[in-house]
């Protein structure tokens, strides 16, 4: 039997689900065993990072749950008992609560079960009339990307049998977890949950993955699926433009020699992020700095900042998860603050999974898929309650009754790490609601703070000198090198790509009144057969991306069924029902935090638009992006 593990004792099973998350623990036993004793264990509640979700934590229940589970995982492992056949699809919806802790509302239920990854692949494409092997041989997609989106753009290409080429600016796989190797660079949300729901079974080292292990994965994906052979690599599109006579994109693609040349395609998928192009600061004298200094998205491993004096520029995502590791290396370190950030603490962000956890993910059949659907139960749709405002709540730091709740939960936190320093304090306690930008994890930052060798300077920057960095009053602070944790220029979509549509008209003019809009935040009238993903306004409020990129890369790959099916040439967005769904989604956006004048993030553009969330439900969304609309679209 497969399932066979030499040498494992008893200890160790017990050991190992010691470290199992009881409700997913107790789903994956009743899908194997059908115990009906487990379905009649009342639940609690257990705190998560956005409040109470539902839970077994009587102790009594807990036991039971891994006790049931070592006898059938201890005669699994001897070769004694089989897993049950698979459940059908109606068994496993009626499962769902199980795990989840409540009944799941009807209309959410095709969502949880697309998310479990155990009813099948719904979200590949399905042919429903065949095309020829000639019309699909003479149809070719480009992917411009091999991050998490083009990959998976990639995978579902290869299964339909659509012939496909990726073209990568880096040497490897994995878009901006190529690129920033910064230290402890890693995920923002659950390892679990940052994966593909058909690539769910991989040895996770940390509950949130640092940048090796994310990479790590998109590798493991990108070989297990046979997509490697596809990609070009160090190979970038400069240009793009449709040819109206051909009805085929020309790509302008730029060698790793240097060289150039054409590639044409039928159809383009930009899966270029938005996290890609490093954003420098606007400061005065960058270029006269005499020592090192660089961006965290391009980091100097050449660079020995042991016992140096380094400075840090921001304080965002990048330079809270960079300080804590830098501090106990460098001679002193002084911190740049523009406005500070909510950090949340989570337990254990950084420890290691451990060989238990890590044994029982690969033994326990199922157990994983449970677990990662838990975790997108207590993050999706849930969270959106957080970011929205509530028009009659008056608290002045808040914006309803549960963005309250998280701001004192937050605040309780900062004075629990850094309460003893009140000037500490100051510098440290945001003057926004919690939700208005990215919220950051807890990597350390507080204690990093609080070290000797550790300054925040919350004076502005005047102008960067040869020998450091010179502050409005006067000072100047003598430096060694200088790390910009300034972020990226995450609202230039497409950038620096040209992109020439029907009649020649560019994109950047397109976009040049109020930023970057597009239909779902996928197609452009006059760009037909262009499909972007992880485009404007599509930044998950509730969800992980790599559910956004699923979502996309399947209605994207609807689009080309409709090409190939009905013999189609091109696919161009109606300028009409482009123009209403960015009516509909500013009129939502207005509702939510993001809007909120007090703080500055990379959400809103130079014109003030917000132009990377996403306002709408998961579930909306997900609806929406099932299949396209014959209707909105005009057909050549």
């Amino acid at each position: 039997m497969s399932g066979i593990r030499a040498g494992v004792d008893d200890a160790a099973i017990r050991r190992a689900l010691e470290q199992a998350d009881p409700t997913a623990l107790r789903t994956a036993i009743y899908q194997l065993t059908g115990d009906e004793d487990l379905v009649r264990i009342e639940l609690g509640t257990e705190p998560s990072l956005l409040g109470e979700i539902p839970a077994i934590t009587d102790p009594q229940a807990v036991a039971l749950v891994r006790e049931r589970a070592f006898h059938w995982l201890r005669a699994y492992l001897e070769g004694r008992v089989e897993r049950r056949p698979p459940p059908s699809r109606d068994e496993l919806a009626g499962m769902l609560h199980l795990c989840v802790g409540a009944e799941i509302p009807a209309d959410y239920v095709d969502l949880y079960l697309e998310e479990l990854g155990l009813a099948g692949d719904d979200r590949a494409l399905r042919w429903a009339h065949p095309p020829s092997l000639d019309a699909l041989n003479g149809f070719r997609v480009a992917i411009i990307g091999a991050g998490i989106g083009g990959l998976c753009a990639a995978i579902r290409c290869q299964q339909a049998g659509v012939p496909y080429t990726v073209f990568e600016k880096n040497q490897g796989v994995g878009g901006t977890w190529w690129e920033n190797v910064y230290p402890d660079a890693r995920v923002d949300v659950p390892s679990q949950w940052y994966s593909y729901t058909f690539a769910v079974d991989y040895a996770w080292e940390h509950t949130f993955a640092r940048q090796q292990e994310i990479r790590g994965y998109l590798e493991h994906v990108a070989r297990q699926r046979d997509v490697l052979s596809r990609i070009r690599f160090g190979c970038e599109v400069v240009s793009a433009r449709w040819e109206e006579a051909r009805g085929t994109w020309r790509l302008l693609l730029r060698e790793p020699d240097g060289g150039e040349r054409v590639f044409r395609a039928n159809a383009v998928i930009s899966a270029v992020g938005m996290l890609n192009r490093p954003r420098m600061p606007d400061l005065e004298g960058v270029g006269d700095f005499a020592g090192p200094i660089f961006h965290t998205a391009r980091w100097d491993r050449d660079c020995d900042l042991r016992g140096k004096r380094v400075a840090v520029v921001g304080t965002g995502a990048s330079a809270m998860q960079l300080v804590p590791a830098l501090a106990p290396v460098v001679g002193q370190l002084a911190i740049f603050q523009r406005s500070p950030g909510w950090v949340f603490g989570v337990p254990g962000y950084r420890d290691p999974l451990g060989p238990d956890r890590e044994w029982l993910h690969a033994n326990l059949p199922y157990y994983p898929y449970w677990l990662r659907l838990r975790i997108f139960s207590a993050f999706s749709d849930r969270a959106c309650l957080f970011s929205e405002v509530d028009p009659g709540w008056r608290h002045p730091d808040s914006v309803s009754e549960a963005n309250e709740g998280v701001r004192r939960q937050l605040v309780a936190y900062l004075m629990e790490k850094i309460g003893d320093d009140p000037e500490l304090v100051k510098k440290c306690l945001p003057g926004y609601p919690p939700m208005a930008k990215r919220f950051i994890l807890d990597n350390g930052w507080f204690d990093a703070l609080r070290r000797d060798n550790v300054e925040l300077i919350t004076d502005p920057i005047e102008r960067i000198t040869t020998r450091g960095i010179a502050m409005r009053g006067g000072r100047e602070l003598e430096l060694d090198a200088v790390v910009l944790a300034t972020g990226f220029w995450a609202d230039r979509y497409l950038w620096p790509m040209a992109i020439e549509g029907r009649g020649g008209v560019k994109l950047s003019d397109v976009w040049s009144h109020d930023g970057a809009r597009a239909y779902l935040g996928i197609t452009i009238p006059r760009f037909p057969n262009l499909f972007c993903l992880y485009g404007p306004n599509t930044n998950p409020r509730a969800g992980s991306v790599c559910t956004m990129h699923e979502l996309q890369v399947r209605y994207a790959m609807g689009c080309i069924q409709l090409l190939l099916e009905g013999g189609h040439r091109a696919l161009d967005c109606r300028q009409d029902v482009h123009d209403d769904f960015n009516r509909r989604l500013d009129q939502k956006l207005g509702s939510t935090i993001w809007t909120d004048r007090r703080q500055e993030s990379y959400y809103r553009n130079a014109q003030g638009r917000i132009t990377t969330n996403s306002p709408w439900r998961l579930l909306d969304y997900w609806r929406w992006t099932q299949k396209p609309n014959l209707a909105d679209y005009e057909l050549v």
